[in-house]
């Protein structure tokens, strides 16, 4: 299980690297707050949002948020280090995704402690008449909240991380237990 931590921690760097780098290309590309720019017309915009709050802006009402959200991240990093520690080597999928989701939890929670908000910059919706109708009526919304790539690292590591712990790992074998008596 040694070599999980290093496998672990390379994910968080690239994670955390790559989030640093999309949020000073974006902010490049959109400086102004509220400022957008279209990436995919009708679907995809480059958007300057800023996220007082955690995730699509939970909590975003507590007083001082940052500092308790940014040690919150490193409380679930430190978990997410656990984890990584006990899962079986052979499980490296997993622990890249684990590793992405620190990495994220990471970035966000720096953005938090250097501006007391996270920087969002991608808006995924639809204006489609059809589409945006249906969306509206079936799930209540034809947009998502603004996000990063951080929070993407995020939802996509944890629920990797989930996914492994509740259908593909394996359950202990049960001990051995003393063989009935056979009806005779």
């Amino acid at each position: 299980m040694q070599v999980n931590l290093p496998i672990f921690c390379v994910a968080a760097a690239l994670a955390l690297g790559g989030d640093w780098l999309t949020k000073a290309w974006a902010l490049r590309r959109v400086p102004e707050l509220y400022d957008a720019e279209a990436l995919v017309p009708g679907l995809v915009q480059l958007v300057h949002a800023l996220n007082p709050g955690a995730m699509v802006g939970l909590f975003a009402e507590l007083p001082g948020r940052g500092p308790i959200l940014a040690a919150f991240a490193v409380f679930a990093v430190g978990l997410m280090a656990l984890s990584a520690r006990q899962l079986p080597t052979r499980a490296w999928p997993v622990l890249l995704a684990l590793g992405g989701a620190a990495g994220g939890a990471l970035g966000n929670a720096l953005d938090r402690l250097h501006d007391g908000v996270v920087f969002d910059f991608v808006r995924v919706y639809t204006e489609h008449p059809r589409l945006a109708p249906l969306l509206r009526r079936a799930l209540g919304f034809a947009e998502l909240p603004a996000f990063n790539l951080a929070d993407v690292c995020i939802l996509f590591g944890l629920s990797v991380w989930l996914f492994h712990q509740v259908v593909l790992a394996e359950e202990p074998s049960p001990a051995a237990e003393p063989a009935a008596p056979s009806p005779s």
